[in-house]
């Protein structure tokens, strides 16, 4: 499926306006109101009834985020309605196939594609100093629309949100800054195209060249968190697609990676500006989170059987991990939880291939302080067809981070040792688990955000989103 008329390709500019909303008061307001029409979208849910009337008092842009999680239904069809769905952008044709036309393919995934509900890019890497200190290096941003519509003054009805983390390995600590939730409709958040510019304040992206996604300036100054970075993501890495053509899981969007890009620039860590340089991994995603429009209202025993099975609706959660191996060879895998069998795919030689017989074990885990649950630490990766047999050894022991859904996650720098084809190798890779928290706690989290009284959060938290909207 292809974006069609939610898609525009032609460039634009949303750039800080006197039209855009500046009094602080006035934007929480509409914000809510808002989220309050979504909600209302989703039918008459008697869950989403206290938070309908939480939004309509106004939200800020970090409660908006939460509240859009907390709505009972959104994962159904309603939920999805009027935001496209599928692939998009042209992706190599062949699992194993690198891209035919780089041109073209950097001018469909240099943007942003608000015809889809949520989106995300992060870039995840290592790199050294002059005097040989590592640095593990993640930065995030995160996307979500409030209503659907890509047509003129969309920018106003999405939700941007930032994470920094670094990851000191000489000093055994990990570090993330606080979560930087920005509403589309302030004054703050600047967004082109051609090339790529997405900025809110000091901190955001900007590609180099007009109809290229990179070289690309990536930049989030300290804001009291004592974290900061200034760096480039230089020409060239090797695209990914996800699936072998982009494809998300379920056909819900589209998703590629980009492995081994040199990466250089400046670290800001604890009042010191360190000079680094290393490599980076790029990944990008956009795609709508819902049951899709089917006859008959099929969708509904479809919706109660995958709950039955405890599927959904649920964060999404999986496992993924990225190795660049130190001759120049890089590996990815993941997995989503309960939804289907690893993904594994070997880059070398400008190629990446699709392996068959991948296999991902835990050999650690650690608990959480901040989740309260136990997550992968320590793995390993093998495959049997080509002699593969590694392990991800982390930097340091909790590398938590945390969406602006309030959603908490791990993504570790770590060591990578073994054997690949009878021959040692050693490299650094990157370990992610997200949404292994029990969906009860994130609920309480989520909802004492919002301030609501002990009596409505207990019931709701009794209630769950996980109970289907037709169970009214």
């Amino acid at each position: 499926m292809s974006d069609g008329p939610h898609e525009p390709l032609t460039a634009h500019t949303c750039t800080p306006a006197a039209s855009r909303v500046r009094d602080t008061a006035a934007q929480a307001r509409r914000l809510g109101h808002m989220v309050a029409r979504y909600g209302r979208s989703l039918g008459d849910i008697r869950h989403n009834r206290a938070l309908i009337d939480r939004a309509e008092r106004g939200l800020t842009a970090h409660e908006a985020f939460v509240t859009l999680s907390l709505l009972a239904g959104s994962l159904d069809s309603p939920g999805g309605k009027g935001f496209a769905r599928g692939p998009a952008g042209p992706m190599p044709p062949g699992k194993d196939s690198p891209p035919r036309d780089l041109p073209a393919l950097h001018r469909a995934i240099a943007r942003l594609h608000p015809g889809f509900r949520e989106e995300w890019c992060f870039v995840a890497g290592h790199v050294e100093a002059a005097d040989g200190r590592r640095f593990g290096v993640h930065w995030q941003c995160t996307r979500k629309a409030v209503l659907p519509g890509s047509e003129r003054g969309w920018i106003d009805r999405q939700l941007f949100g930032f994470e920094l983390a670094i990851t000191d390995e000489r000093g055994r600590r990990h570090t993330s800054t606080r979560t930087q939730c920005v509403a589309g409709l302030s004054n703050e958040v600047t967004y082109e195209t051609n090339p790529f510019v997405l900025r809110v304040s000091e901190q955001g992206l900007e590609s180099r060249r007009c109809g290229s996604l990179f070289p690309m300036r990536i930049q989030c100054s300290d804001r009291g968190d004592g974290l900061g970075i200034e760096v480039e993501l230089g020409a060239g890495g090797h695209v990914i697609p996800w699936c072998g053509d982009g494809a998300f899981v379920s056909d819900l969007g589209t998703m590629y990676d980009v492995a081994n890009i040199p990466l250089s620039g400046v670290v800001h860590i604890d009042g010191e500006d360190i000079a680094v340089k290393g490599h980076a991994w790029w990944q990008h995603a956009w795609l709508t989170l819902s049951f899709p429009e089917m006859p008959f209202g099929l969708h509904r025993p479809l919706a109660w059987l995958y709950r039955q099975l405890n599927l959904v609706p649920r964060p999404i959660s999986w496992q993924w991990l990225f190795i660049h191996l130190e001759d120049g060879r890089a590996l990815y895998a993941h997995r989503p939880r309960g939804l289907g069998a690893l993904t594994l795919a070997l880059v070398e030689d400008g190629r990446h291939r699709f392996l068959a017989d991948g296999e991902l074990k835990t050999i650690t885990e650690t608990l959480s302080p901040k989740s309260g649950v136990r997550t992968p630490t320590r793995l390993r990766l093998s495959s049997k067809s080509e002699d593969l047999d590694v392990e991800l050894s982390p930097w340091v022991e909790h590398q938590d981070m945390q969406l602006p859904d309030l959603t908490h996650y791990r993504e570790g720098a770590a060591d990578v040792s073994g054997t690949l084809r009878g021959k040692e190798v050693h490299g650094l890779g990157f370990g992610e688990a997200v949404a292994f928290e029990a969906i009860r706690r994130v609920t309480r989290r989520r909802l004492e955000t919002l301030g609501l009284s002990t009596e409505l959060t207990d019931a709701l938290v009794r209630r769950s989103w996980i109970r289907s909207a037709f169970d009214e």
